[in-house]
């Protein structure tokens, strides 16, 4: 379970006249002929785009977000980019690698714009500052770090970042989070009871499997179908200084325990599956009251992250199986 996250819609300042025409009573053909009497037609073409903006934000809609932007001027994209918390920042860049993403699966992001929009985000992120982020824990490649937005009984609400220290000393061109997750009933027996059937063929003997969706076709979290709730920024090498980041927002009904593990992973690059540390977090719900788990540092990943890993790309690589046709191995975590 997701909670939604409210979205505050950044507004423009339109000249008096405008503004009484767009909010004014009637229905929206009367608005957009007062608006085309008050102020010509580049007026409405602006306040349409405006909305279908907006719309696609409140509803998180984030691949129409990114459409949106193809046709604005940069000012006015880093206008609207400039309306985006973190969170939303990193939904729309998944968008914005979805609306080109091919038939294959390959990523060949917003080709109308010749990636323009991508490059924006980047740029835009570059000005953004992680105050809250603490370094967590150390690792010799960098240094780890999270935090917990909010807790109620209904579930949690997390933050995790990786940031490498020197990235000259790191092969990798991009690195992100993959994560593992396990569900134990209140006895500490693995909770199989409501486990998606596309996630039962990936599930070790522990409990533990890749967390995705069935519609995910890559092992690397929030890769598709992205929300302001369920989040990744990759480490890019172009933006050294952006932490390589993720968010998620995990339920829970019943007593018992939910357990992850995130591993920031090199993604591409010279060493494609080198892992750059592990972190550990989750919850315990007992007679209806969820307590968080302390979260942990370490150097490597576990054994159980490599068995889920590794039953994911057995997944992806048997076709009576995988999820999908295009469902992608991971490279192997080492």
């Amino acid at each position: 379970m997701r909670e939604r996250e409210a979205v505050t819609e950044g507004a423009e300042a339109p000249a008096s006249a405008l503004a009484r025409a767009a909010t004014g009573p009637g229905t929206l053909p009367v608005r957009l002929l007062a608006l085309q009497r008050s102020a010509g037609n580049r007026a409405v073409t602006r306040i349409l785009a405006r909305d279908a903006w907006s719309d696609a934000v409140k509803y998180e809609k984030w691949k129409d977000a990114a459409k949106e932007l193809g046709g604005l001027s940069d000012k006015d994209v880093n206008a609207r980019l400039g309306g985006l918390n973190v969170g939303e920042l990193g939904a729309l860049l998944g968008g914005t690698r979805d609306w080109g993403e091919g038939a294959d699966g390959a990523v060949t992001w917003d080709p109308k714009t010749n990636a323009r929009i991508r490059d924006l985000i980047y740029a835009h992120r570059k000005g953004r500052t992680f105050l809250t982020w603490p370094a967590g824990g150390k690792v010799s490649t960098g240094k780890l770090g999270s935090v917990l937005k909010w807790a109620n009984d209904a579930g949690m609400q997390i933050e995790l970042y990786y940031l490498p220290t020197n990235p000259d000393k790191v092969t990798a061109s991009e690195i992100a989070f993959v994560q593992i997750v396990r569900r134990l009933k209140a006895d500490g027996s693995v909770d199989r009871d409501n486990e998606q059937a596309y996630s039962a063929d990936r599930t070790t003997s522990n409990g533990w499997h890749i967390d995705a969706y069935e519609a995910d076709i890559s092992g690397f979290y929030g890769m598709k179908g992205l929300s302001a709730r369920s989040i990744t920024h990759p480490w890019y090498r172009s933006a050294a200084t952006i932490p390589c980041f993720m968010r998620d927002t995990p339920g829970i009904s019943g007593d018992g325990r939910f357990e992850a593990e995130a591993v920031p992973v090199q993604m591409s690059g010279e060493d494609e599956g080198k892992a750059y540390g592990s972190i550990t977090w989750g919850m315990s719900k007992q007679n209806g009251k969820v307590t968080t788990h302390a979260v942990g540092y370490r150097e490597s990943p576990s054994s159980d992250f490599k068995a889920a890993a590794a039953a994911w790309t057995a997944q992806a690589t048997n076709p009576g199986k995988r999820t999908s046709l295009n469902q992608q191995v991971l490279p192997p975590i080492h």
